[in-house]
């Protein structure tokens, strides 16, 4: 999570002008078209269980109104499926971590993904590269 959170403000400080203010990122200039993003079920599964990657995933990546991210079915059911597992019973119970999803699927973008690529070694990822090519994003 802290990667790509670097890795967005970087890609934001070369792109447009900003502006640091009490060490939040604010755009003084309106970029010309929103950053497309397709965020793997691991992010969320990690905001589900951590506060600090709730935070970023939250009010740096969903609320950003600079940023568009996209979800497709396959991937809440991958999320629906990692989340009921046993060993993160432990941490997080089911109707928290779907209570969690509601409310961040909210602000996200859903796609039917009309094709799934199969060039990933992991093929229960190709889904993702599907709802990537679909939703023409930018990470």
């Amino acid at each position: 999570m802290i990667f790509l959170k670097n890795w967005i403000r970087s890609f934001l400080i070369q792109t447009y002008p900003l502006k640091i203010f009490k060490k939040k990122l604010q755009l003084t200039a309106m970029p010309e078209r929103k950053i497309n993003v397709v965020i793997d079920t691991n992010w969320y599964i990690s905001a589900c269980l951590n506060r600090s990657s709730r935070r970023i995933l939250y009010y740096e990546i969903l609320k950003n109104p600079h940023i568009k991210v996209f979800y497709s079915k396959e991937l809440l059911q991958e999320f629906e499926d990692v989340i009921s597992r046993p060993k993160f019973r432990k941490i997080i119970s089911y109707d928290q971590a779907i209570r969690f999803m509601s409310l961040a699927f909210l602000l996200l973008n859903k796609v039917t993904v009309q094709s799934i690529p199969q060039v990933v070694r992991d093929t229960d990822d190709d889904y993702l590269l599907g709802i990537c090519e679909h939703c023409n994003a930018d990470f």
